[in-house]
Order: structure tokens, then sequence, then C-alpha cells
């Protein structure tokens, strides 16, 4: 079923438009309808909001704190801070997460389970830190990758207890990380076979295609990962790169079959099935329409400017063709959008 705020939204429009409602009662129609957030809402937001901006300055404030008094520390001084740093995020989070019930009058479980996720979150940063701190310390001679690579293991164990959606986030951007820096250092796990450029595009969509694809299936089965949001970064994640690699496939100076055009094509036919059909979301299909959109408008623009080596009206053509793709594009996600309020 899709979410009833929409349906609520359009049913309060339709009972404005056709003036059942008194001007003067239409605010309190839209916070009863709960389109309008309420103080209390309002409040929420703010809290969680400045939550997470203290964590991320929080784990920001180890860091810079390190590097100002570097020279000032000993080499165990800052061992022992960072470890006390993390000793202390870790010992916060059981102390949160111990049960249920509220710490105080004021607080509620929602709220102390948020924190120890915070907290836990903060000590995967702060790891980050201190590998980076040894790395640089006794000069071990890794190479970068290793640092992230390591890095992500490590708190892969964490991330399973807190089943925190945003840790996972952060497990598959240090992995994405890795695979870049190895590429970078050795040049791919594909050999000659593609360009480093390509092998790094190529390994971006297979790691979070695979993600992506284990967080679909394993939603039903773990309800902590029915986050929205999720799937749309590592969709995004996945579908930007290989959009590129098709771009660069049609623009490529020496044309040939490439294997970005199959992949592509079979990428455009699952996310409409599954999220047309399946799991209806809005979000990944106008991004798929986004991506067809680019794709259409390079092919045509190479045939234009290349193939046929046309200048007069080239750019009008393109200009009426981006006119045409996104208002169709625009007309078919509006339609689904009202099928989505049935």
């Amino acid at each position: 079923m899709i979410n009833s705020g929409y349906k609520n939204r359009h049913d309060i429009s339709q009972i404005i438009q056709s003036g059942e409602i008194a001007s003067g009662d239409i605010d309190s129609a839209l916070l009863l309808a709960k389109i309008t957030p309420s103080n209390q809402a309002w409040t929420h937001f703010l809290s969680t909001l400045l939550l997470w901006l203290s964590v991320i300055a929080l784990s920001s404030s180890l860091m810079f704190f390190l590097a100002y008094n570097w020279d000032d520390l000993g080499r165990f001084a800052k061992f022992g801070f960072v470890e006390v740093f993390i000793i202390a995020s870790v010992l916060l989070y059981l102390w949160k997460n111990k049960n249920s019930t509220p710490v105080n009058a004021s607080d509620s479980p929602q709220k102390s389970t948020l924190i120890s996720k915070a907290s836990l979150l903060v000590a995967s940063l702060s790891l980050g830190v201190l590998l980076a701190f040894y790395g640089q310390t006794y000069q071990t001679g890794a190479d970068p990758w290793q640092l992230f690579f390591t890095w992500a293991l490590l708190i892969i164990p964490w991330a399973m207890v807190a089943q925190f959606p945003a840790l996972w986030i952060i497990v598959l951007v240090l992995l994405n990380t890795a695979v870049s820096l190895y590429i970078e250092t050795f040049g791919g796990f594909l050999g000659g076979l593609f360009s480093a450029e390509k092998n790094l595009l190529w390994s971006t969509v297979g790691i979070n295609a695979i993600a992506l694809s284990l967080w679909e299936l394993l939603k039903g089965r773990l309800s902590w990962l029915n986050e929205n949001w999720a799937t749309r970064v590592v969709a995004f994640a996945a579908g930007l790169p290989l959009t590129f690699l098709v771009i660069n496939a049609i623009f490529d100076r020496h044309p040939s079959f490439s294997l970005a055009y199959l992949v592509w094509a079979v990428a455009m036919v699952v996310v409409y099935i599954v999220y047309r059909k399946f799991r209806p979301d809005l979000f990944m299909l106008t991004m798929a329409c986004l991506s067809g959109i680019g794709v259409a408008l390079s092919f045509a623009s190479h045939t234009l400017f290349e193939v046929l080596n046309l200048e007069m009206g080239a750019f009008l053509f393109l200009a009426i063709l981006v006119i045409a793709l996104g208002g169709s594009a625009a007309v078919w996600l509006k339609r689904i959008y009202k099928e989505q309020q049935v």
C-alpha cells in the first residue's frame, strides 16, 4: 500500500478546491490531516537534525584536536585519547540501548534508541581516526585502500548490532572508497579489459547494485531496513556511474558494441518491473527517467554532430527533444502518482 499521507493531501486538496472548507478553517484542516507539521513534529525534526549535526561535529573535533596538538601530545597520550573516546561512545550505546524504557521523564524510548545509534556512529567514525593515526605513527607502509577496507570490516559488526541503515551506508561508502583507491593503485580487477576510469565505474556499479539487491531482498525479513532514503541513495550510487558508462560508450571515438548498453537496458527493465509493479517507488522511476533522458540526448547529440555533421538546427532539435522527453516523463510520473493515491 502507498503512504496514506499522499491520499490525505490529495483528498484535502480536492475538498479545499471545491469550497467545502471555509478559508478561515483551511489551516486547521491541514493540521488535522497531518499535512502541515505540528509544533511537536517541528521540535522532533530540529532535535533529530541537531543530534546528527552534533555527531558530525564531535567526530570531526577529535581529528582536528589531534592534528592541532600533534606536537604537544605524546604517542601514548594520542592513542589513549582516541581509544577512550571510542570506548565512551560504545558504553553510551550500551547504556542507552539497555532497555526501551525512558531514561528521564522527558525522554522517550524512541529518543533513547536514536541517541544510542548516534553514539555508535560516533564510535565508528572515530575508529577511522584511530586507524589513520596508527598508520601515520608507525608508518606501516600500507596502501590507502587498506585503511578504508579495514575500517569497513571493523565496523560491520557494529552495523549488524545497531541495525541502523545509516551505518550500513557508511560501510558501503568505505568499501567504494577502498575499491576506488585500489584501482587507482593497481589499475583495477579486470586487467586490460577496461581502462582504469571504466574499471572504477564498473566496480562502483557492481558494488552498489549488489548492495541494493541484497537490501531489497532483506527488506521483508528485517523491518529496520525499510528506510526508503537508504535504498534510494544506494540506487543513485549504482545508477549514476552506469549512466556515465553508457554516455561514454556513445561518444567513444572508436565505436563498438559496449557491455554498458546491455547492462543499462537490463537495469532499466528491472527498475521498471520492481518499482512499478512490485514495490512502487516514484523516486526510483524518476531516476530511471532522468537516466533515459540523459542517454537519449547523448545519442541524439552524437548522431547530429558527429555522424551527420549538422550544426544548423541541431540545437533547436535538441531543445525540442528535451521538452518532449521531459514533458512525457512528467505526464507519465504524474499518472503513476495519481494511481498511488487510490
